[in-house]
């Protein structure tokens, strides 16, 4: 029982890095110049869509602040830098301790890119703003390796970086060992071979059943009553409790971002509705003369 406990607390404390940890197909480029050049580059939208999805919209869920502000300058140039402290809206008007994170920019100097960078200050703020997500565990699978613009699903661009993208694939021919937490790569098929696996004579893997998508139009017909239900049963106030439901619908099936919002509307009226307390009884008319 106790050993079940402390898998549960587990689970609930990670539930956040394990949904941020891969980054949505299409929000990875190569950095091009500068001491980054070839290195990942991450969409900072897809950060902002990921803690508005989680928490709410900023301002109310979540929320940044500009701690400090300074310059460096070093062998003829000017460096921009920002400390923020990034808070997230836990429920029932508790608040996280701030998450801080600093980040920079060039501001002026010598060398290629001479003159007043206008765009420093802003670069330098989106810079450390991706710093404080890295402690939630934003992006992980970027900064340890096992993900970068190079993969086949990054190529494409515009990508959905919506909730159907939040149970992570890691390409049609791999797989993760979550105990070593590193990659393999199944057995490929030979080149001409009409027989799956000949190459390696063993048999290929069947393939993944495939998951239904729920549609905004499904919900508005009334087609997800069971979903709606089943998360109107967690409560929205408790951070955790509201991810744990979120998390279960997931596991069912694959959601269009609108239709998952959609579902979360739903299930907090229905969820007030059922617990708003009952309506006082009207008093029974005097019918006594006057």
């Amino acid at each position: 029982m106790k050993d079940q406990e402390q898998k549960q607390d587990l689970d609930q404390n990670i539930v956040f890095w394990r949904r941020w940890e891969h980054v949505a197909p299409g929000m990875l480029k190569e950095i091009k110049g500068g001491n980054l050049n070839g290195k990942t580059d991450i969409n900072p939208v897809w950060r902002f869509r990921a803690l508005t999805e989680a928490f709410g919209p900023c301002g109310f869920g979540w929320t940044v602040r500009e701690a400090e502000r300074w310059t460096n300058e070093c062998a003829g140039e000017v460096g921009a830098f920002v400390k923020v402290e990034l808070r997230i809206n836990l429920g029932r008007g508790e608040w996280s301790e701030p998450i801080e994170g600093v980040g920079g920019s060039k501001l002026c100097g010598k060398g290629r890119g001479d003159g007043l960078n206008d765009e420093a200050w802003k670069m330098a703020t989106t810079d450390a703003i991706s710093v404080a997500c890295k402690a939630l565990g934003m992006a992980a699978d970027v900064y340890t390796g096992r993900q970068s613009h190079k993969d086949a699903d990054q190529q494409k661009t515009g990508g959905d970086y919506g909730s159907k993208y939040e149970a992570r694939n890691y390409g049609q021919n791999s797989t993760r060992n979550s105990q070593a937490g590193n990659y393999t790569t199944q057995p490929q098929r030979a080149q001409n071979s009409p027989i799956p696996g000949a190459a390696t004579g063993t048999q290929a893997p069947a393939p993944a059943p495939r998951r239904r998508t729920v549609t905004l139009a499904a919900v508005e017909k009334g087609q997800a009553k069971r979903l709606i239900s089943e998360l109107s049963q967690h409560d929205y106030d408790d951070m955790r409790d509201w991810a744990a439901g979120l998390e279960s619908l997931k596991a069912q099936y694959d959601y269009e971002p609108a239709a998952l919002d959609r579902i979360q509307q739903l299930a907090v009226e229905e969820r007030n509705a059922r617990l708003a307390p009952p309506a006082p009884a009207s008093a029974p008319a005097d019918d006594l003369p006057l």
